[in-house]
């Protein structure tokens, strides 16, 4: 970590957290792309005038960053050096959901790619589901690619009869496929490829094996992912959305216990 003489005034970074109008800002720093944390506050200036969303800052966001000689801890209780965010960046994306005669609540900005995970067993692959994911990535402008994990519970014959024909099907609908394994190691060097330089996010029905792909992506993490694509109504949960940094650079979107994301108009 840099030391406080080394840090400069003005920084750019993105929001990897926020609560309680705090927010911890990752930036590249002396060549590392993930080699500077701060905690911040915004300025007066973003909290005024009518907004189209709820919340000036979310996670996600790309802001600029006056650092300051102070510290402070984060909700984790690690002690960062602060700051005041001055600007928030264009959004790329948002993912979020609309509520009628209210201002958007916005989940994650500028997310760049959902893999969507399929398990070829425990439990089977679901086609209906898959398709269900395709429909608000593609509605939301979003890169998707899917993943076809557990493929090591399959015979040769079975792969063959089950995962073959909806790999051909999407691939020649314009998606990229991959197969994987946390057993065998089988993709996740690709998987980790995919996901560098980028904000992804894992979505799939429970028991598909995300958290044990992101912790083969970023050993060390203890995800609660949740379904942040998911379609229909449903109960939603206040949750810390998080960006967990990825060796090489890029973010994986922790969102644990968001049900239903709604489509964005």
């Amino acid at each position: 970590m840099a030391t406080d003489d080394e840090i400069p005034e003005i920084i750019r970074g993105s929001v990897i957290r926020a609560s309680g109008g705090w927010y911890e800002v990752d930036a590249p720093h002396k060549g590392k792309p993930h080699g500077l944390r701060l905690i911040c506050q915004t300025r007066g200036l973003l909290k005024k005038g009518k907004r189209e969303v709820s919340q000036p800052v979310v996670v996600g966001d790309e802001v600029e960053v006056r650092t300051a000689p102070t510290h402070g801890a984060n909700a984790r209780g690690e002690r960062l050096q602060e700051g005041s965010i001055l600007r928030v960046f264009p959004r790329r994306s948002e993912l979020g959901r609309a509520r009628y005669g209210k201002t958007k609540q916005i989940t994650v900005a500028n997310l760049d790619l959902v893999i969507i995970i399929m398990s070829a067993r425990e439990p089977d692959l679901n086609t209906h589901r898959l398709d269900r994911f395709l429909v608000l990535a593609e509605a939301n402008d979003l890169e998707a690619v899917i993943c076809f994990n557990k493929i090591d519970l399959l015979k040769k014959k079975e792969f063959n009869q089950e995962i073959v024909p909806v790999r051909n099907l999407s691939k020649s609908l314009g998606y990229r496929c991959l197969t994987t394994s946390t057993e065998t190691d089988e993709g996740i060097d690709e998987l980790r490829q995919l996901m560098t330089n980028k904000i992804s996010s894992f979505v799939g029905s429970s028991g598909v094996g995300k958290s044990s792909l992101a912790c083969e992506v970023q050993p060390g993490l203890h995800l609660w992912i949740g379904e942040v694509m998911d379609i229909g109504k449903g109960r939603h949960t206040t949750t810390e959305v998080t960006l967990h940094p990825i060796d090489g650079g890029g973010y994986l979107v922790d969102t644990p216990g968001i049900k239903t994301v709604m489509l964005l108009e």
